[in-house]
């Protein structure tokens, strides 16, 4: 299944503060692309490993840095999450990100 997210940077920049990588949901276009994942209703979850990149057409990665390893959540009523972790600078670093949804007008 492919899973693809638009937003505006203003309603993006509107969002509450997520922690220190919350930069990492811009540019605001997220992209999946016959990725595997598992659905309970409308939520569907995906789970990334140091593979997938090679693998699967995916837009989620901390720009320079790498790879996001971890979960990605996405309730299409509530919100979308990320959390996991990415090298950043030679070092794991935790990512947790979490986006409101419907995104407000921008």
């Amino acid at each position: 299944m492919s899973i693809e997210v638009w937003g505006t940077t203003e309603a993006l920049d509107a969002q509450p503060g997520t922690g220190r990588y919350a930069w990492a949901i811009h540019p605001p276009r997220l992209y999946l692309t016959e990725v595997p994942l598992a659905r309970s209703g409308a939520v569907a979850t995906v789970r990334l490993d140091d593979s997938m990149a090679d693998r699967y057409d995916i837009g989620l990665y901390l720009h320079e840095h790498g790879d996001v390893i971890g979960e990605l959540i996405l309730d299409p009523a509530r919100f979308l999450r990320i959390s996991g972790s990415a090298q950043v600078n030679g070092r794991t670093e935790p990512i947790d990100v979490e986006v409101r949804l419907p995104l407000p007008p921008g």
